[in-house]
């Protein structure tokens, strides 16, 4: 009877999303790991990122976590620039849930982020997950609001092999409008490689394809070393990323820089430069 409702209230949750007619214009935040392997990870198992990336993982983790980061943007168009976040995880009850909150802001634009996301298994080896983005944006005193859904599932193969695929604002035609999926392979416990690729199936696939790719390398016992590239045709833009973390059994601290090469006319190139921990409990 308990599983029932849930799985109702998840129902219930999706049903909304989907005929709840608000445009969304939007483009979500990210984590520092994130950051370090250029947004790559839709097929990766990952708790803090489960608002904004892929939230069906959340379904296969039995913790809670506060995580926190601090980001700096550089560029020559960019004059003052600060972005902070918080989320907060628990997965130890059987529905299980993440919330998140962004603060940023570049010159006079001004942006808040809120997002929540559950999850729940589909059997032993796959999830599935709903995630759902606020967003408030000021700018010279003009505020606008849009909102959006993202609906994940994973599935593991193996020990060493999952696939991930994930609904960016399924419903709407939007600027967030993609299905992206992605693969990740865990080499001798040591090596992982992580690829995701994507469009705008409501757009010209040719002129919105997204691909993603990463590599996250084990160093001694605790550290991690992750280097990342992309390419997103919508956005006229191609990153490169790298961080590096150390992951404590209750304590993860990651640092990451992402760089991004404008390919539009206005050439705005910039950097993200990005601190955050975590704690587990």
């Amino acid at each position: 009877m308990i599983l029932l409702k849930k799985n109702n209230y998840l129902t219930f949750l999706l049903l909304f999303v989907f005929f709840n007619n608000i445009n969304s214009f939007a483009t979500t935040k990210d984590t520092t790991r994130q950051k370090s392997t250029a947004g790559a990870g839709v097929a990766s198992f990952l708790i803090d990122e489960s608002t904004i990336l892929n939230p069906a993982p959340l379904a296969f983790f039995n913790i809670s976590s506060v995580f926190y980061s601090n980001n700096t943007l550089s560029g020559d168009s960019i004059t003052d620039s600060g972005d902070w976040s918080i989320i907060a995880s628990d997965t130890t009850q059987g529905l299980k849930g993440s919330i998140s909150y962004f603060n940023s802001h570049t010159g006079t634009l001004k942006e808040k982020q809120w997002g929540f996301a559950i999850a729940k298994p589909m059997g032993k080896s796959s999830a599935i997950g709903l995630s759902y983005l606020m967003n408030k944006t000021t700018n010279l005193g003009i505020e606008s609001k849009y909102n959006f859904a993202t609906v994940g599932i994973i599935h593991s193969l193996n020990q060493n092999f999952s696939l991930g695929i994930v609904f960016n604002d399924p419903v709407h035609n939007s600027n967030f409008t993609k299905v992206i999926s992605g693969l990740q392979y865990i080499f001798k416990d040591s090596i992982v490689i992580m690829i995701d690729f994507g469009t705008n199936f409501r757009k010209d696939m040719n002129k919105t394809f997204l691909y993603r790719s990463a590599i996250q390398v084990k160093l001694l016992s605790s550290f991690y070393l992750r280097y990342g590239i992309s390419k997103d045709d919508f956005l006229l833009n191609k990153t490169s990323g790298f961080g590096i973390s150390w992951i404590g059994p209750k304590t993860n601290i990651d640092f990451g820089i992402r760089n991004v090469t404008d390919r539009s006319s206005l050439k705005n190139d910039y950097k993200e430069t990005s601190f955050s921990g975590a704690i587990k409990f």
